[in-house]
């Protein structure tokens, strides 16, 4: 396994860090947690400028592995409500791949490493066999990009 390197560090999509620790028994782990509260600037749904703090939430996500080790990100996140229209609503998380809880970066780090063996996959990333799969087949499926 790759020795921790200190002076090199772990970014999630700029959101500022708030706490990092590692675990080493049983597995090798990373743990973040992230400030994702962001106020929207604007309501989605009317346009209204005059939005509130709504509520808090944790939302936890598997990102690709970082210096030999899993990774496990814990995003605080604060929901807004339209001092207009009423609606709530979350901003948008580009950090997350769609609905999974996994990030985009973890996507394409299973499909760069897809000549490794499923298992090793599943070891290095804590994700289940079948998610692993489905991502690999996806990645058969859809064409590649031009570079």
């Amino acid at each position: 396994m790759p020795t921790p390197d200190p002076s090199q560090p772990f970014d999630f999509y700029g959101l500022p860090i708030l706490d990092r620790w590692t675990v080493d028994y049983p597995i090798p782990h990373l743990l973040v947690k992230v400030n994702g509260r962001d106020k929207c600037p604007k309501c989605p749904f009317c346009g209204s400028e005059n939005v509130n703090y709504h509520m808090k939430k944790t939302l936890t996500l598997r990102d690709a592995p970082f210096q030999g080790r899993r990774v496990t990100v814990s995003v605080e996140m604060s929901g807004n409500q339209c001092g207009k229209c009423g609606r709530k609503f979350m901003p948008p998380r580009a950090f997350q791949d769609g609905r999974q809880y996994r990030t985009p970066r973890l996507r394409e780090w299973i499909l760069d490493h897809a000549q490794e063996k499923t298992h090793t996959l599943v070891s290095m990333t804590g994700l289940g066999w079948s998610t692993v799969n489905g991502i690999l087949k996806q990645g058969q499926q859809s064409p590649a990009s031009p570079a």
